[in-house]
């Protein structure tokens, strides 16, 4: 890597020329901005640039591609040098031939006092500057075919901070009481309101007590609990024992009983016949189908005497 050979030199030239204006302030940040995106836009550049965290050093960073300003450096010439840096970031050593011409060309086209070609060159010349031809260069060409006004920077609006205005106690605490004023009045109507609806309820129960004291005596009103209320239930038929006292008492009626665990069968007979009645589906014959109660039996056979005439009961 080549060392730096001219650097100071080209200190020691800038700082002796009318046109340098290092720290002077004669550019706002608004103007720099300005100026930084037409240079980007000229050149196909992105560089960025900061007005803080310069650390007191004016410099050109090239892994962050950024130009960063302290405090002196917020003037024409202190920023074209260090932008001259970002033109000629490819190009060694950091203050060589290459980046005297960059910052002659833009000292030439962009900076106010707009100094001759001439007079950068016999300057630079007298500091035993080395450099590249200043006009047959990228620079000059891409400069000399545009024109930076920096009167179209747009300054920013002002933000008007308004001071803060102390609260005013004594009217936030008055408020306060009016509000809860306000709630209590609320709260004492809808209370008198629930007054009215509750002397309206107790009437109708007074009423009501009235009523029951004189409709109920003294044992139905005190007494928790009433005497139980016992319903004499008619007792259970026996079916089968009623179907089977058929059988002793009338010649004819026959009855089969069948218990195959699962399912039971009854058969009746009367003169050896089935009744005139008599369901064969429920015979026991189509095994899906139920079958015969000893209840259905009783009441078949009760019928079938009817009918035959002889039942006596």
């Amino acid at each position: 890597m080549k060392t730096d050979y001219q650097q100071s030199r080209v200190y020691k030239w800038e700082n002796a020329q009318v046109w340098s204006q290092k720290g002077t302030k004669t550019l706002e940040v608004y103007e720099l901005k300005y100026l930084n995106k037409r240079l980007n836009k000229l050149f196909g550049l992105k560089t960025k640039l900061q007005d803080k965290h310069a650390n007191g050093v004016c410099h050109y960073n090239t892994y962050s591609d950024a130009i960063y300003l302290a405090g002196y450096g917020f003037n024409w010439s202190v920023y074209l040098h260090e932008y001259a840096h970002a033109l000629t970031v490819q190009h060694k050593p950091a203050h060589g031939k290459e980046f005297v011409s960059a910052f002659c060309a833009l000292l030439h086209f962009v900076h106010p006092d707009k100094p001759s070609l001439s007079e950068l060159a016999k300057s630079a010349n007298s500091f035993d500057l080395d450099f590249v031809s200043l006009t047959e260069n990228i620079w000059y060409k891409k400069l000399s075919r545009s024109k930076i006004d920096i009167s179209k920077a747009i300054k920013p609006k002002e933000k008007i901070i308004e001071p803060k205005k102390s609260l005013n106690q004594v009217h936030k605490n008055y408020q306060k009481l009016l509000a809860r004023q306000e709630n209590l009045l609320k709260k004492q109507k809808q209370y008198e309101s629930n007054l009215k609806r509750v002397a309206n309820s107790l009437k109708k129960v007074e009423k009501s007590i009235v009523q029951y004291e004189k409709k109920y005596d003294e044992e139905k009103l005190t007494s928790k609990y009433q005497e139980p209320i016992v319903r004499k239930m008619p007792p259970k038929k026996d079916w089968q024992a009623m179907a089977l006292d058929l059988v002793e008492r009338y010649e004819g009626i026959k009855i089969d009983y069948y218990d195959y665990g699962n399912c039971k069968e009854i058969d009746l007979w009367y003169h050896g016949n089935r009744p005139p009645e008599w369901d064969y589906d429920r015979s026991g014959e189509f095994p899906c189908m139920p079958r015969y109660s000893w209840r259905m039996i009783y009441n078949l056979a009760v019928e079938t005497l009817q009918d035959d005439g002889v039942w006596n009961d």
